[in-house]
């Protein structure tokens, strides 16, 4: 792939909504590029938003680091020239996990799936031996 088949993207993510330290992060950035209220209400919006578009890797980075310092969550990613911006993340955060695919030994209780059942008659105790059973 070539250089110049990519531009640069700076995205802006307002993490933690209801956390005064974010509020503080967007006051200094309303005081430090005199925003509005409606491209504020934008940025607080707590999805990616993305803040600089179609720009060079050292303007990107710049406003990465300057964001960066301001106490925000930013980065630069690729795009395609020409292309709009995509969510890098987009597709992993769609994906349903098929967690029973595979056997997972992190568990500190064993799978039931591979045991017996949790029905009394699944165990064999019917009627008072299984009350019995379960009084210390």
């Amino acid at each position: 792939m070539n250089a110049n088949e990519f531009e640069y993207a700076v995205i802006f993510h307002h993490t933690c909504p209801q956390n005064r330290q974010s509020e503080l992060v967007l006051e200094r950035i309303r005081k430090r590029f005199d925003l509005n209220g409606d491209n504020l209400t934008i940025l607080a919006q707590g999805t990616p938003v993305v803040v600089k578009r179609h720009s060079e890797l050292l303007v990107a980075k710049n406003l990465q680091k300057l964001l960066n310092c301001l106490g925000a969550v930013a980065w630069v990613q690729k795009v395609y020239r020409g292309a709009e911006y995509r969510d890098r993340r987009a597709e992993k955060r769609r994906q349903v996990p098929d967690r029973r695919s595979a056997y997972r030994h992190t568990l500190s209780v064993p799978e039931r799936r591979f045991g017996g059942g949790r029905r009394r008659t699944d165990i064999g105790i019917t009627g008072r031996e299984y009350w019995r059973g379960l009084v210390v």
